[in-house]
């Protein structure tokens, strides 16, 4: 009978110990469309993270991936703790990092391309060509990079007391693939769509459409635009779970 009991303050310290090593099973990861994202569909398709699990005798790790359409989306799934790694425009990040007080941290560069501004009008051949009634696609309306750098670029053509709210009424959200379709759709009130890769390179196959602005201008020159980030508490929880995701993207980046 002693000895009993007194195995059962032991075992309730190592099943508490055990509970608080415990890292997440199954790694849910958000992507979106694009070629900016190619590194983390190459992850999926090959199952680099399942691979990298297995090797460091983790046999039966998953990886889900879901496809979202903007970075604010890739947000709140991040807030809700429905996912905890979403690639996204770096902007996107710097945002859920303002808002949550430093709590969201960049794990990696995921890739870095020039995205442009193209539009169908003829009628438009600079941001400042843009009237009431032309409708601009972009990810994420006012938070997306392509947003973010419009009016970047609105500042500079207006001086800064001007460019911040310009062509903000213009802006309708979209996803690439949907503001693709609807650019090449001659009846739809969508007439550019800030892009990405390879969405632009497609549209720009199209006779009449043509570039309005290139990120490179707004921005003075190339940078990382797509990040994979998560928060300091999954980091915290989840190392091991959190270098299965990192050395896979390493060795593709490489």
């Amino acid at each position: 009978m002693p000895l009993r009991y007194g195995l059962i303050p032991g075992l309730a310290l190592w099943l508490a110990t055990a509970a608080a090593n415990a890292e997440v099973s199954e790694l849910k990861i958000t992507n979106e469309p694009g070629l900016l994202f190619a590194p983390m569909l190459l992850m999926e398709h090959d199952k680099l993270v399942e691979k990298h699990a297995a090797q460091t005798g983790v046999p039966g790790f998953k990886a889900s991936w879901l496809t979202i359409m903007s970075g604010r989306a890739n947000n709140d799934a991040l807030s809700r703790a429905a996912f905890t790694l979403p690639p996204a425009a770096s902007l996107i990040c710097l945002l859920l990092r303002s808002k949550t007080n430093g709590d969201a941290k960049v794990i990696i560069a995921v890739s870095g391309l020039p995205f442009k501004l193209v539009t169908r009008n003829s009628n438009i051949k600079t941001i400042k060509d843009y009237g009431p009634n032309d409708r601009i696609a972009v990810p994420t309306v006012r938070q997306s990079i392509q947003a973010i750098t419009l009016c970047i670029a609105l500042q500079k053509a207006y001086g800064d007391d001007k460019g911040n709210e310009k062509l903000v009424p213009n802006q309708v959200q979209m996803g690439h693939p949907d503001a693709l379709t609807a650019l090449l759709n001659p009846q739809h009130e969508v007439t550019s769509h800030f892009a990405s890769s390879p969405f632009q390179e497609i549209e720009l196959k199209n006779p009449g459409v043509h570039v309005v602005l290139e990120s490179r201008e707004a921005l003075g020159g190339d940078g990382h635009v797509a990040l994979a980030y998560s928060t300091t508490k999954f980091y915290e929880e989840n190392p091991k779970t959190y270098m299965r995701f990192l050395q896979p993207i390493r060795r593709r980046s490489a």
